[in-house]
């Protein structure tokens, strides 16, 4: 997952998974994330689509750190 924004307790990651096909993605540069098995595109700051065939923005994923525990939500 790519690092979104982050403050003091929590960060929030978008998923690295195309909404199309769902096929993890790792190709990451110039503020983008391109699918290579179908060639959609989003944007690597707010995970919104660039262009398709992706129908939907990318997921958020939420990690934060509450003492020894790290809690995660989708």
């Amino acid at each position: 997952s790519t690092r979104k924004e982050s403050s003091a307790a929590s960060d929030v990651y978008k998923r690295q998974i195309c909404t199309h096909a769902g096929f993890v993605m790792t190709n990451v540069a110039n503020s983008e994330i391109k699918c290579d098995n179908h060639g959609a595109v989003y944007s690597a700051d707010d995970g919104s689509v660039l262009s398709g065939p992706a129908p939907r923005a990318l997921g958020k994923v939420t990690v934060t750190v509450e003492g020894d525990d790290v809690l995660v939500s989708f």
